[in-house]
């Protein structure tokens, strides 16, 4: 995904409008599913490299070892830059961060595993993870 692509907000968060204008946040596991979609366009995976969980995000000069935070963060600058279309127009994008930092939607789970799981070859591991 390049930085000017915009994608839909109603494809990781659903807004229901509330009398007096509040704003209710859900989620559903398929609007979850596509916010680990957009990290893995992002270049982000995990492995196991000698039974070890190991986070990366695929550059253009290869391999760079990541940790979780980096991949939350991603989400978040996502957010911050307002990298979205189709905001209702009575939820704010102030809005959005506060959902953001109130449900830490990123969850390291078995949905998280199954979209950014990525097995690596032996020269893969070699060339980017074992001068460490």
């Amino acid at each position: 995904m390049t930085k000017d692509m915009k994608r839909d907000i109603n494809e990781f968060v659903q807004f229901k409008i509330q009398p007096g204008g509040f704003v209710k946040f859900s989620r559903s596991i398929s609007q979850e599913r596509n916010l680990h979609e957009l990290l893995k366009d992002l270049g982000f995976r995990k492995c196991k490299i000698n039974k070890k969980i190991v986070y990366f995000q695929w550059q253009d000069n290869g391999l760079k070892k990541v940790n979780i935070s980096i991949i939350k963060d991603a989400f978040k600058d996502f957010i911050k830059q307002e990298n979205f279309i189709n905001l209702p127009k009575e939820v704010s994008s102030e809005y959005i961060s506060e959902w953001y930092y109130g449900s830490k939607p990123i969850k390291v789970n078995g949905l998280f595993d199954s979209v950014l799981y990525q097995e690596l070859s032996e020269f893969q591991i070699e060339t980017y993870f074992e001068q460490e």
